[in-house]
């Protein structure tokens, strides 16, 4: 129910910007969630001397395969049962890449409650933070080989009631 109310309230403001239906449709809170995953992540990296990551489709619908995963299961995890989708690597693959080096970042983090900043930005500011303060995703989200990211976000309400957000983040070499 709270999705549909963020998709109807997403679409009203689209419509008061002026932006057909269909193009808001096309563009959807999906990719806003990924531009504002990557828009974070290089934000971080030029604070450390890191050069900008690319955004790529295809690395965000991968990110994308995990983050719907760890939501519908309502768990934080690298590995999936799913055929074709059991790794990060696995899943850049899916879409037709092999590059030299895959690395992924994976989270769960409250989508609501006290401090909490709502919508793409404040979800994506919460989410680079955390993976931040781990040693092994800092290590990715800082890593210099890395060229390109893609990344997802889909929310969840957990047994009890409160929502959360899954991320997932997808690094790869050269594509």
């Amino acid at each position: 129910m709270r999705g549909t109310v963020f998709m109807l309230i997403w679409l009203l403001a689209a419509a008061v910007r002026g932006e057909p239906a269909a193009e808001a449709l096309r563009r959807g809170p999906k990719t806003e969630f990924a531009a504002a995953l990557l828009a974070e992540t290089n934000r971080v990296r030029a604070e450390h001397g890191r050069r900008a990551l690319q955004g790529h489709p295809d690395l965000d619908a991968a990110a994308d395969d995990q983050a719907a995963f760890m939501a519908l299961t309502l768990s934080s995890g690298h590995a999936s049962p799913l055929r074709g989708q059991e790794t990060p690597a696995a899943r850049v693959k899916r879409y037709g890449h092999a590059p030299l080096r895959v690395a992924e970042n994976v989270a769960r983090y409250p989508a609501e409650g006290d401090g909490f900043a709502p919508g793409p930005a404040g979800i994506a500011a919460a989410l680079v933070a955390q993976w931040f303060a781990s040693d092994g995703h800092r290590e990715a989200l800082l890593g210099r080989d890395f060229t390109h990211l893609g990344g997802a976000v889909r929310l969840a309400r957990m047994p009890g009631g409160r929502w959360h957000a899954f991320g997932a983040q997808v690094f790869t070499t050269k594509l």
